[in-house]
């Protein structure tokens, strides 16, 4: 389920400056994701919403662009004490583009 779909929640946002990183901390004091459910809830298409009601893409996509600005995002859950938390880079370097594809997407150095 999406934080917006629980109602029993109070949520909580916070930020902090850690060295060259910022953090920032999306909290609830829900029910809590269950274990067999926290280790998926990245993977493309996983959703708890009935069929129809949801993609589970949310949070893939929003790992994956996390990812491409070089910074990390992560789930941590026990009952009352829910957190999504992503930490980015304050400077980053620009990636080397050996190219583009016929979309327009660019084509990284590896």
């Amino acid at each position: 389920m999406s934080a917006c779909d629980i109602a029993e929640l109070r949520g909580l946002f916070r930020t902090r400056h850690e060295q060259d990183r910022i953090r920032v901390e999306v909290c609830d004091t829900g029910r809590g994701i269950p274990a067999d459910q926290l280790v998926m809830v990245f993977d493309p298409f996983f959703t708890t919403k009935p069929f129809g009601d949801g993609t589970g893409l949310g949070l893939d996509i929003a790992a994956r662009i996390t990812d491409r600005h070089r910074g990390s995002l992560w789930a941590e859950s026990i009952p009352g004490d829910s957190r999504f938390i992503t930490s980015l880079p304050l400077t980053v370097e620009p990636r080397k583009v050996i190219g583009r594809t016929t979309y327009g997407r660019e084509v990284p150095a590896r």
